[in-house]
């Protein structure tokens, strides 16, 4: 095939690897005169649209284009258009999800500031600690600084084992537990655990 036909390039390699499906790119250098490096940039091009897919030390086509030569370049870039897409509804997925997740987050902190008010009403410590603990056996996942404070005004340092600091996050244990055990799936629990299981936390108790 020479390069004078008035095919581009891109069109004549994927011709070339309709006819010989798993070709290398130096067989398919050598076929249409080109250089590899030429025939690298277009299977790389084609590779990220899902056009052609490599196998082996070749390459072969991922599915099957027109076989009208001039809807050729349409079609690659029909594709690129549809796999862009693809993306775009992906990562809203993720950020949706996100948002999840920080909406129980602020919940949990919202919990943390009934709590703190509901300590500033009361008269006596002692029913004061009794309310923190209640709602530190509930609570699963909230900033280190508040978490601290509950369990100082408690005066319960028993408590602490029972929890992980991942950076500003104060995490249960259990909950790690849980989240490894596939309970839960989202992406800031994915985090999570990939901290926990990379040993990036720290002793609360340090924080007391």
């Amino acid at each position: 095939m020479s390069s004078n036909d008035g095919k581009s390039l891109t069109r004549r390699v994927i011709e070339f690897l309709e006819s010989y499906p798993g070709a290398r790119p130096s067989d398919i250098a050598n076929a249409l005169g080109v250089s590899r490096l030429a025939i690298y940039r277009v299977l790389a091009y084609l590779k990220s649209r899902g056009i052609v897919k490599k196998v082996g030390g070749g390459y072969v086509l991922a599915r099957p284009l027109p076989r009208n030569a001039s809807h050729v370049e349409n079609s690659v870039e029909s594709i690129g258009k549809e796999r862009q897409a693809n993306a775009l509804e992906e990562i809203k997925e993720e950020v949706s999800k996100l948002k999840e997740d920080l909406k129980r987050l602020s919940e949990s902190l919202t919990k943390i500031l009934e709590a703190l008010s509901l300590l500033s009403a009361r008269d006596t410590r002692s029913s004061s600690a009794d309310a923190i603990l209640r709602f530190l056996r509930d609570v699963k996942i909230c900033d280190v600084d508040s978490l601290a404070l509950l369990l100082k005004l408690a005066g319960s340092r028993d408590m602490c084992s029972k929890f992980v600091v991942l950076g500003y996050l104060a995490v249960r244990r259990d909950f790690l537990e849980e989240i490894r055990a596939g309970a839960y799936s989202s992406e800031l629990e994915r985090i999570l655990v990939r901290g926990y299981e990379m040993g990036s936390y720290e002793d609360l108790c340090i924080y007391l």
